[in-house]
């Protein structure tokens, strides 16, 4: 009984950081086509790519905290640091478009 908690919990383990995986890269993507439309002045995929940052980073968040508490070697500081890089590049592209979102509709009205 416990042996096949232990592979559950194992293949838990594994699809999840495929998927975890995956969604970071996504996530790259989206900051990389995030900076390009901005240097580019793409503006009318600003509000997509603010929206897509905000669905892919809660599901990054979660996934990365579903690995965190499955996970044995647990070092909150490492978890911390983790999450404190991903939010930064993440908030950080996402105030960019923001302010390029407003700047837009000042120019509007």
């Amino acid at each position: 009984c416990h042996t096949k908690y232990v592979i559950l919990r194992i293949k838990y383990m594994q699809g999840l950081l495929v998927v975890h995986i995956f969604g970071a890269l996504v996530t790259a993507g989206l900051i990389f086509v995030s900076i390009y439309s901005i240097l580019k002045s793409i503006s009318q995929v600003y509000k997509k790519l603010f929206i897509s940052l905000v669905g892919v980073g809660i599901f990054q968040i979660g996934s990365g905290i579903g690995l965190f508490i499955t996970s044995e070697n647990k070092s909150i500081l490492g978890f911390c640091a983790g999450l404190g890089f991903y939010l930064s590049a993440v908030i950080f592209t996402q105030s960019i478009l923001f302010l390029r979102l407003r700047q837009l509709r000042t120019q509007q009205i």
